[in-house]
């Protein structure tokens, strides 16, 4: 039995080394599309955000009433890391803005550093 103690300890570290190091960085896990739906009475507005590994972003807005598409805006842009936690994007004719990240394999939340937080599901995969 005492043999066994220091055996499991050391599979119990080798297998949370694993665990620890099989989840992506910030960079690779952002990668991909991302959508967040919001609905207020009637209407409702789809966002998307689609992040590429050239640093290269898109951004979609779809707005919906009563179930029938309003309106529609589509913009192309980029962004850099600035750390594990923060980004630098810039979208369309608006400046670069910094917004601080977090990013699991299945949600993303985005804050700007003036407004409320943004919680994104990942589309597919």
């Amino acid at each position: 039995m005492r043999r066994t103690r220091p055996c499991l300890a050391v599979g119990l570290a080798l297998l949370l080394t694993g665990v620890v190091a099989a989840q992506p960085k910030p960079q690779e896990a952002i990668l991909g599309k991302w959508e967040m739906k919001q609905k207020d009475g009637d209407k409702e507005a789809h966002l998307t955000l689609e992040f590429f590994r050239d640093g290269k972003t898109t951004f979609g807005l779809r707005v919906l009433q009563a179930g029938k598409e309003t309106g529609s805006r589509n913009e192309e842009g980029t962004y850099k890391w600035d750390g594990d936690d923060a980004i630098e994007v810039a979208v369309g004719k608006a400046g670069a803005e910094k917004v601080k990240v977090k990013v699991t394999d299945k949600e993303l939340t985005i804050t700007p550093k003036s407004g409320a937080a943004m919680t994104f599901t990942r589309v597919g995969k």
